[in-house]
């Protein structure tokens, strides 16, 4: 009996022994852990095609091929037509503010009309008193509705100004993205014809044609080509030589982009000789003038004169007139509320006219026409300074 209870025990202890050891199970069933390293390379003919199109930048399927840089003018156009939208919203809020004063100068000129009705009358009645003195109170009520119908237009016009610098940055974003989706899609075409006139490229295309039983051939994909369609209804849409201007008191703003940075409200100066630019508008540009700048005598709007530096910027552009290597004069930190000038340096480019709140450009100048301009020095210049006329004048209409 106690033999029998000591093998119990015995049993006992090594079974839990066994269970409190770790499992060990086999290998049937179980799926295996991912394998480090390197991926496996295709096993197909068709697949190991695919990937060294892949890599040429080509997509292939049975149903044709493209490039895989379509995806971004995909995204592009898109973007189009999403700033497309805010600008016809801002368009339209332009519209509705230009509207409300209308408005305001009709009901104006017809309380003036009605003033010199009510003046007229006053004149034949001086001996009437009772007559006189209520013509008197309807020319006092006609005079404090003509006040505050004045009081609304100034309200309105301050909300028009930004109503339409806001449809000018609309309107800049959105040609500049035009231009992009130009740029974009004149790589692409590049890039086919190069693929055209890739061996590897071709041998590449080859191997897939004979593995998935196609006939494929480097060629513009039918959605590129839909695509160069939509980008010629857009390009028509920013065709225009009008520039939208927003006034304040005398002075007319454009959007202007100097050397292709951020957006800068510029006044049209036509008493400007050059481009002006203060100098933390000009670093914002990365514009840096040095000791090899040319110096110049600058008279900005208050009548004072600063010592600016003559430089070249890369370009200047308003809506799709751009032009290259334009001169212009960098003011001295001191400078602090000197406006920033569109000068003659840019207008003399383009045969221009201020119509109204609107600037219009035409007939692009040949560059090779222009005036060259002067090369900086490599050591500092000690010719003396040359006087410019930067005077915010009011804009007329010139040419």
């Amino acid at each position: 009996m106690a033999a029998l209870l000591r093998i119990g025990v015995f049993s006992a202890a090594l079974f839990g022994t066994v269970l409190s050891g770790p499992i060990l199970l086999g290998t049937r069933g179980v799926a295996a852990p991912p394998s480090e390293g390197k991926p496996e390379k295709p096993t197909t003919p068709e697949a190991a095609a695919r990937e060294k199109l892949s890599e040429k930048g080509i997509r292939v399927s049975h149903a044709g091929l493209s490039l895989v840089d379509e995806k971004e003018l995909a995204r592009a156009l898109n973007e189009a037509n999403t700033l497309k939208r805010k600008l016809v919203t801002a368009a339209r809020e332009q519209q509705g503010a230009e509207g409300e004063i209308e408005d305001l100068q009709a009901a104006l000129r017809l309380r003036l009309q009605d003033s010199v009705a009510l003046n007229t009358q006053l004149t034949n009645v001086r001996n009437n008193p009772v007559a006189y003195n209520q013509i008197v109170a309807e020319i006092n009520a006609n005079n404090g509705a003509m006040r505050l119908i004045d009081q609304q237009q100034q309200e309105c016009k301050k909300n028009l100004d930004v109503v339409r610098k806001k449809a000018n940055g609309a309107q800049e974003t959105y040609v500049a993205q035009i231009a992009e989706i130009r740029t974009l899609v004149d790589k692409l075409s590049q890039r086919y014809k190069d693929l055209k006139e890739d061996a590897d490229a071709q041998k590449a295309l080859a191997e897939w044609n004979q593995a998935a039983n196609t006939s494929l051939e480097i060629k513009p994909s039918s959605y590129f080509l839909s695509s160069i369609k939509k980008l010629q209804v857009l390009e028509k849409t920013v065709d225009s030589e009008k520039i939208p201007l927003r006034r304040e008191g005398n002075s007319y703003y454009a959007t202007v982009v100097v050397n292709g940075k951020q957006p800068q409200e510029m006044v049209v100066d036509t008493g400007a000789s050059s481009v002006v630019l203060p100098y933390n508008v000009a670093m914002e540009c990365g514009v840096k003038p040095d000791d090899s700048s040319i110096p110049v005598e600058a008279t900005i709007a208050d009548g004072s004169k600063v010592k600016a530096k003559l430089v070249t910027l890369d370009s200047v552009r308003i809506g799709k007139f751009k032009a290259e290597k334009v001169e212009c004069a960098v003011l001295p930190e001191g400078a602090k509320n000197a406006p920033t000038l569109l000068g003659m340096t840019y207008l003399s480019r383009f045969k221009f006219s201020i119509d109204g709140t609107e600037l219009v450009l035409s007939q692009i100048v040949d560059d090779h026409a222009s005036p060259k301009p002067k090369k900086a020095r490599a050591t500092k210049s000690t010719r003396k300074p040359r006087k410019i006329e930067a005077q915010q004048a009011p804009s007329e209409p010139g040419s």
